[in-house]
């Protein structure tokens, strides 16, 4: 390339010099002659448009020393841009304190230079991706290092310059930022847990070389010793040894572990992706290089697809024996040095090829003794939703409209290399329109839901709130009563019962109601859930808290919030549990386990127990403070056996509940079916009587349900005199041949006779007046003996 007009005080020997320069390198760039001090002389044509902006800075300030560190000691210069150019990419501005150029000058005679201006080929081309916005962030302090005008539209209130905003932490513009994306992703993990992978190729470099092992580009440098595998590399390339075992990264996790002694250089380096093919093909090509930097011993780097994706300093090891660890682990990338965590990646899109080799690499002129590597592979355990080969992720802008960007990184082979290793470029696209639309349709969708949960709610309690809840008898009917009352209050309650009698129904009961049936009822059956789990069952737990608590969990207090929490069989909580609920109900405050901040829940607690809770408090198994806490309001429920009137009644409903769930069309139940269910004990109360009317139904083939299609589980169970009742209610339902067969029997005597009814004696006496029997007639045979 020809400069014309050289000023005359060059010599014809500078003037060669200069022009055989120009014409053997890069040809854009932009050509000058400065001082020793960095004083602009000349700017030399011709002047590429690209140099436009910068020509005509140099041109205003003729201080090449205000853009560069000119060193007026050295006779060369090869320096990068301190203060930054105002540049223009194509028709859109970009503002940055990066050096975007550097300067490489040579001396000429005397103070004079010959300075060449170049692009640091850090700038993407924008024209095939769609977008003109991009920015570059500083990795390692997680801020602002280069922006696009467009952006800066969006923050020109609160920054008036566009030099302010360099610097600034990324949080302030948008939010979660590449780290705090990076740092929720990486999971959490320790070598402890290399127990849970199986172990499906182990090599012992103390042998002969392993055919399961390819050694590529060749084996040369390789010679079996007493400690190991000696490797030496003597060629002038990167040489690799590959396992034969690949990995599939979609589906699962791995780990490599390698035992080696150092010698010579930073040591072996790991890789996950291909084979060797060839010198411009290498494994990484389609993968990850994860080890020591070429150049720094104190740097460890991760390369992805053959870019620095992330560096981290180390401290430098012994080159004694060492122990390194890759492990991929979801989307992350860990390696430990002497079981030391040292550097950790998350990529949001994993390398594309699933199926993966593994191999360990050496550079030109390094050498070590390899002596052992194991590989294990596991199911990943949570596996992350993702689109293959997306390599973004969604961030939200704070600006007054809150606009919502895709951040999508992008690679440059500078952006690899000093001075710019921690520098990540990402361009952005604009997906405002799209969470909008998402966001409606996600509101719509939880409208319709909680308007079905809603009806669904509605018909329940039509159909169930008066009809489950049987009160036939004076008893229960003045249960019911009493319920209606504490069901408009906010007031705990305890309902104790035996097993069966109803307390669940009770509970919702109450629940439906209440002034809080427009919200869930949430029923918990305490001595099902075991009780190192129960405290985090019910009050949640945080990210942590304990082995297997990989994510933070609302508790079911939290998920019954304006609603009602049903403790079954609380007497099974343990004291732990009861000393957090009692805090609870004093001032409706909890903390999850392992978190330290107080949550308020506007919750009512009802609660249940099949045995007296007081006989709990005697045994040391209930906090007494806790048993008067919810000892507020007591409902007892009796026993099926203590309100036999109710039977027909709780028939007829199981009846017409079952006839719907098995399409049956069963009417009624005979005479003789309803007076052997009267009869019967229930030790298993309403329980058992809906299990044996289910049963009736199930297998019923008529209209009637007769005698022999009531079968009582088990033995039968006579009643005993603590459960026999002088309901006028068994007067209506005893059969008079039965009763006469049993005075015949017991010959008259009616303690004998009462009990086999399952009747008190003061109800047989009513009964036998009222039918005119004449018990004499039956005790002649008892007083002759026979």
């Amino acid at each position: 390339m020809e400069i014309p007009n050289l000023p005359s005080l060059l010599s014809s020997k500078n003037i060669e010099l200069i022009e055989r320069i120009t014409n053997t390198s890069e040809k854009y760039c932009l050509n000058l002659l400065h001082d020793r001090n960095g004083n602009l002389i000349l700017i030399l044509d011709p002047i590429y448009e690209q140099f436009l902006t910068i020509a005509k800075e140099l041109t205003e300030s003729k201080e090449l020393s205000k853009y560069y560190q000119i060193d007026k000691d050295t006779e060369n210069h090869r320096v990068y841009q301190k203060t930054p150019f105002r540049l223009h990419i194509g028709f859109h501005e970009f503002f940055s304190n990066l050096p975007l150029t550097k300067l490489i000058s040579i001396q000429l005679e005397g103070d004079l230079f010959f300075g060449r201006i170049f692009f640091c080929d850090i700038l993407p081309n924008i024209g095939s991706h769609g977008t003109s916005t991009f920015i570059f962030v500083d990795s390692a302090k997680d801020t602002m290092v280069g922006f696009t005008n467009n952006l800066y539209k969006l923050f020109k209130e609160k920054f008036p310059k566009h030099e302010s905003m360099l610097g600034v932490p990324l949080s302030i513009f948008f939010s979660p930022t590449p780290r705090e994306y990076h740092e929720r992703a990486n999971p959490e993990f320790n070598l402890s847990h290399l127990n849970q992978f199986l172990k499906v190729q182990e090599n012992d470099f103390s042998r002969l070389p392993d055919p399961a092992l390819t050694i590529m580009p060749f084996d040369d440098g390789l010679m079996l010793t007493n400690d190991g595998w000696h490797w030496k590399n003597d060629s002038n390339e990167t040489q690799y040894i590959t396992l034969s075992s690949m990995v599939d990264t979609l589906d699962n996790d791995f780990f490599l572990e390698l035992h080696y002694q150092n010698h010579y250089g930073n040591g072996p380096f790991l890789v996950l992706g291909e084979k060797y093919v060839r010198e411009d093909h290498l494994p990484d090509n389609n993968g990850y290089l994860v080890g020591r930097s070429a150049v720094s011993e104190n740097e460890i780097q991760i390369k992805c697809n053959g870019f620095i994706c992330h560096t981290a300093p180390i401290v430098s090891h012994s080159l004694s024996t060492t122990k390194i660890c890759l492990c991929k682990i979801n989307q992350s990338i860990i390696l430990y040095a002497d079981e030391m965590r040292i550097i950790q990646y998350n990529d949001s899109a994993f390398i594309s090829n699933r199926m993966a080799y593994l191999s360990i690499g050496l550079r030109s002129g390094y050498s070590c003794t390899l002596k052992k590597s194991t590989l294990g592979v596991r199911k990943m355990v949570s596996k992350l939703a993702r689109v293959t080969g997306e390599k973004s992720h969604i961030i939200q802008m704070h600006t007054p409209n809150k606009e919502h960007f895709i951040l999508e990184r992008f690679f440059l082979a500078a952006l690899s290399r000093y001075p710019f290793q921690n520098i990540a470029g990402y361009f952005m696209y604009d997906v405002t329109t799209m969470i909008n639309r998402i966001e409606t349709l996600d509101t719509r969708v939880r409208s319709h839901i909680r308007r079905e949960q809603k009806l669904e709610r509605l018909l329940k309690r039509f159909e169930a709130t008066e009809s489950d809840f049987i009160s036939v008898s004076p008893i229960m009917a003045e249960i019911k009563e009493k319920a209606k009352t504490v069901a408009q209050t906010n007031a705990t309650v305890l309902i104790e019962g035996a097993t069966g009698t109803g307390k669940e129904v009770l509970a919702q009961y109450i629940h439906d109601l209440s002034p809080r049936r427009e919200r869930s009822c949430i029923k918990v059956d305490c001595s099902t859930i075991p009780s190192n789990l129960i405290e985090s069952h019910l009050f949640g737990h945080e990210k942590g808290a304990f082995t297997g608590a990989i994510d933070r969990t609302i508790g079911l207090l939290e998920q019954s919030e304006g609603g009602t929490l049903f403790l079954d069989e609380a007497g099974n909580l343990t004291l732990e549990t009861q000393a957090k609920l009692l805090r609870f109900l004093n001032d409706l405050t909890f903390t999850r386990v392992g978190g330290s901040q107080s949550l308020c829940v506007d919750t009512r607690i009802i609660v249940a127990s099949n045995v007296p809770l007081y006989e709990k408090v005697k045994q040391g198994l209930f906090r007494e403070d806790l048993y008067y806490r919810v000892n507020v309001i007591t409902l007892t429920l009796p026993t099926l056996s203590q309100r036999k009137e109710e039977i027909p009644v709780l028939c007829s409903h199981f009846l017409a509940k079952y006839n719907r769930e098995f399409k049956k069309s069963v009417k009624e139940f005979s005479s003789s079916a309803i007076n052997k269910m009267i009869h019967h004990s229930w030790p298993g109360n309403i329980r058992e009587l809906k299990n044996v009317v289910q049963r009736a139904v199930l297998f019923s083939n008529k209209e009637t349900i007769t005698e022999e299609l009531i079968v009582f589980e088990g033995r039968k169970k006579v009643a005993t005199g603590r459960e026999r009742s002088n309901s006028p209610f068994l007067l209506e339902h005893t059969d008079d041949k039965e009763v006469i067969q049993l005075l015949a029997k017991y010959y008259g005597r009616i303690t004998p006779t009462a009990k086999a009814l399952g009747m008190a004696r003061p109800t047989l006496y009513k009964y036998l007046k009222q039918k005119q029997i004449d018990v004499t007639r039956f005790r002649k045979g008892f007083r002759s003996g026979t």
